[in-house]
C-alpha cells in the first residue's frame, strides 16, 4: 500500500465511491430499471458525496485542518478519477460476464426516446425527417463500432 496520504485517501474514497455506484447499478438492474438510463444519474450524487467526505478527511486527518484550494481540487479530482475507473471496470465485467445484452437494451430505449421526441418536434414543425434519419444513422454507426 502506498504511504503517500494523498494517494491513500484518493484510493480509499475512490473505492468507496466506485463500490457504492456499482451497488446502485445493481439495485437498478434488479428492480428492472435500466441501470444505464436516466436513473443512473443518481450516481453523481454518490460521487459528489465521496469527493466531499474524502476532501474533508484529507484536510482533517492528513493536513492538520489546513488545505490550499489547489490541494482540495487535486484530491477531489483524484477521488473522482479512482471512482470512475473502479465503477467502469465493474460495469464492464458485469456486461461481459453476467448480462451482455445490457448495451443493446440501452440502445433500444435511447432510440425509442429519440423517436418519441422526434414525433413531438415534428408535430411542432421544428424538425425535418431528413435530420432525424441522419441522427438515427449516426447512432447506428456508433453502435456498430462497439
Amino acid at each position: 500500500m502506498n504511504n503517500n496520504p494523498f494517494t491513500r485517501t484518493a484510493m480509499q474514497f475512490g473505492a468507496y465511491g466506485g463500490l457504492s455506484k456499482f451497488v446502485l447499478f445493481m439495485l437498478l438492474y434488479f428492480m428492472h430499471v435500466s441501470p444505464l438510463g436516466n436513473w443512473s444519474s443518481l450516481g453523481y450524487i454518490l460521487t459528489i458525496l465521496f469527493i466531499f467526505l474524502g476532501t474533508r478527511f484529507h484536510r482533517d486527518q492528513d493536513l492538520d485542518n489546513y488545505m490550499t484550494f489547489g490541494r482540495g481540487v487535486g484530491i477531489g479530482f483524484a477521488i473522482s478519477a479512482f471512482t470512475a475507473i473502479l465503477y467502469s471496470f465493474m460495469v464492464y465485467i458485469f456486461g461481459m460476464v453476467i448480462d451482455s445484452s445490457i448495451l443493446d437494451v440501452y440502445k433500444k430505449e435511447s432510440l425509442k426516446a429519440l423517436d418519441e421526441a422526434s414525433k413531438i418536434l415534428i408535430e411542432r414543425e421544428l424538425q425535418s425527417d431528413a435530420l432525424m434519419d441522419q441522427v438515427v444513422q449516426q447512432i447506428e454507426k456508433l453502435s456498430m463500432k462497439t
